[in-house]
């Protein structure tokens, strides 16, 4: 038996980042670690209640025989000492000492933009994701999220859809994917990136299981988008843990008067970044856009876009009414078409319903 070996053993009884780090600290192998008795457990720093249990538990695991249930998922095992593994993840604290992987492993260490929200997403909450994904995908950022119901999905469906790489970080085992309805999504993101876990085979998806995910989330990016998410979300928990990490986080403001946005709103009153484009993003990274719209390269969706772009400048600011005189277009009409033209990075709201073009 080798050293991964033992990491999958250990990891299928539950032993913890924590507890992993007292053992390989202690021992000189995780062979010896693995075959401890109680005495040399207590000695390495774990309580006897829990050395009680690893022992316990280890005399169950067929380490062989949970390889070979590995192999045949083809799933691959990657630990901090391979050349794939996440570099962003060993810098936050107690990171997993083992992923489980089914696709390309490669995208792991790509630049990658995390990109999270509530399952009871608003139809504005799903024009705005697809739009910034989309400006997210011409700026080869991948997309990161969790495969949940709501914002995770349409995010890495709006990745693949750009094609642009998609990874989804599991709270259950690679087995058992988490919800159902999600089976054929999981399998086109393996097509197309790849699907991560730190649990063992046969974990299912346990309420406690997902804050842990989230680490890992905010963990391999550079900085988390959330879309939107009501006071208690547990997308307010990924972007807590990016705070913790010292990575950015970005926020889509929403309705004052919408539950679901109070939780970004919340955000931006602690400093996350206002969020309305891609644009905001990669500025703010400092990533050179790679999305021209000069004269003549902007690609309009209908004549009411074309309108509002020919009256606006780069350079003095237009307020929304005399917007609305220059193109004679409808104030309902308008204010929908310069939100959408926002979201795609198109114009910029300078505020005070003041508007520019994008340079």
């Amino acid at each position: 038996m080798n050293d991964l070996s033992y990491r999958v053993g250990m990891n299928t009884i539950g032993i913890g980042p924590a507890t992993f780090s007292k053992l390989s600290n202690h021992f000189s192998s995780l062979k010896l670690a693995w075959s401890a008795n109680l005495s040399q457990l207590k000695t390495a720093g774990l309580p006897e209640k829990l050395s009680l249990k690893f022992i316990e538990k280890r005399s169950k695991i067929n380490l062989e025989s949970e390889l070979t249930k590995i192999n045949k998922l083809n799933i691959k095992l990657i630990t901090p000492e391979n050349s794939t593994w996440p570099k962003l993840l060993s810098e936050i604290s107690r990171p997993p000492y083992l992923l489980y992987c089914l696709g390309d492993e490669k995208v792991l260490n790509d630049l990658s933009i995390g990109v999270v929200g509530s399952r009871k997403f608003t139809a504005y909450g799903k024009l705005a994701c697809e739009k910034i994904v989309w400006g997210l995908a011409q700026n080869n950022l991948t997309i990161v999220s969790g495969l949940a119901l709501g914002i995770d999905t349409i995010a890495h469906k709006a990745a693949l859809e750009n094609e642009t790489k998609t990874i989804a970080v599991l709270g259950t085992g690679l087995n058992f994917i988490y919800p159902r309805i999600n089976f054929r999504l999981a399998e086109q993101i393996q097509s197309q990136g790849c699907l991560i876990s730190e649990f063992p085979l046969g974990t299912v998806g346990m309420p406690g299981n997902f804050p842990q995910r989230n680490r890992i989330i905010s963990g391999i990016t550079i900085g988390i988008l959330v879309v939107e998410a009501a006071i208690k979300s547990g997308a307010l928990i990924t972007a807590n843990f990016s705070l913790e990490q010292n990575r950015e986080v970005f926020a889509v403001p929403g309705s004052i008067f919408n539950p679901q946005s109070e939780g970004c709103l919340n955000l931006i009153k602690m400093g996350a970044k206002t969020t309305t484009s891609y644009l905001d993003v990669v500025e703010e990274l400092g990533i050179k856009n790679q999305i021209s719209n000069e004269a003549g390269e902007v690609e309009f969706d209908n004549e009411a876009e074309r309108k509002i772009y020919q009256v606006l400048s780069p350079d003095s600011a237009l307020q929304t009414n005399l917007i609305i005189q220059k193109t004679k277009l409808s104030v309902p009409e308008v204010s929908s078409t310069l939100t959408l033209m926002e979201m795609k990075g198109i114009i910029k709201n300078l505020g005070g319903q003041n508007y520019i073009k994008r340079q």
